[in-house]
């Protein structure tokens, strides 16, 4: 009995962190952020355990894209299975910041480990910081946009995917810091809206796939059960969050949570 209370409970608990990705990673802050921070208080993981977790529920959100948005999607296999050879400027774009940033991001993911020995309050306290980071640069008020995505340029996608690859750690985010760029580089905000939304498939998918066979998530039933949970929540928030995307200030949720996790750092080092 004893048994299998222990074992609902910890199926409840990756259900739980699957919920939380699948809840903020349509928000502009970093749900990556979110869920290494929580999963590394309540759990005895270290700092790269708990990152390779928040990577590894990307898989499960980029599913909520693709079933939400299946027929977008269909549409842009088609265009590249008609005309391979001479791809698009959006889909140069994709590939070039696509590249770029999984260079940048699993370079860094296999340089976390240096930090593994740091205590909670200390990886809670960088997550804020960075968190807060991100918030600042979505205050900034961007310059008015005319660009489209057919003015795409090589220089746009590689410090797109720069930021991308940056945006693996925990506290920056993707979203946030994707449509900051796209936005100050003038492109209509429409188009940024789009550029970043196909953005998020690739990416998160080439950096889940990657933890999930290093960190051996793929075979275990738990990361297996909080990536369904994920993609189940995240299918739900995206039609859920769509109507209120325009009435939340998210520079200002990302900064006050930032500002938490920075207060809680400093009074449990003091303390």
């Amino acid at each position: 009995m004893q048994y299998w209370f222990t074992h609902l409970s910890r199926s409840m608990y990756f259900i739980f962190l699957g919920l939380l990705q699948g809840i903020f990673e349509w928000l502009p802050m970093s749900s990556g952020g979110i869920v290494s921070t929580v999963h590394g208080i309540l759990s005895d993981v270290t700092l790269e355990q708990s990152v390779a977790f928040a990577i590894w529920l990307h898989i499960g959100t980029s599913f909520s894209i693709l079933i939400v948005f299946r027929q977008r999607f269909f549409l842009m296999v088609k265009e590249i299975l008609s005309n391979p050879l001479q791809p698009s400027p959006t889909l140069s774009f994709l590939l070039i910041a696509t590249v770029v940033g999984s260079i940048v991001g699993i370079s860094l993911i296999t340089t976390l480990g240096r930090l593994s020995s740091m205590p909670g309050s200390s990886v809670m306290g960088v997550t804020g910081i960075l968190m807060l980071i991100s918030g600042l640069s979505q205050t900034k008020r961007p310059l008015q946009g005319f660009r489209s995505k057919e003015d795409l340029k090589l220089k746009d996608s590689v410090i797109t995917g720069i930021i991308q690859g940056i945006s693996v750690l925990p506290g920056i985010s993707r979203s946030g810091m994707t449509m900051s760029l796209l936005l100050h580089r003038q492109f209509d905000k429409h188009e940024a809206l789009l550029l970043n939304f196909l953005l998020t498939i690739p990416l998160s998918l080439i950096g889940a796939l990657y933890v999930g066979i290093t960190q051996e998530f793929l075979w275990s039933t738990e990361a297996l059960l909080a990536a369904v949970s994920s993609c189940l929540v995240g299918i739900i928030s995206i039609h859920a969050l769509i109507g209120l995307a325009n009435k939340l200030n998210f520079a200002l949720i990302t900064i006050s949570l930032a500002s938490l996790m920075i207060s809680g750092a400093i009074l449990d080092l003091i303390f």
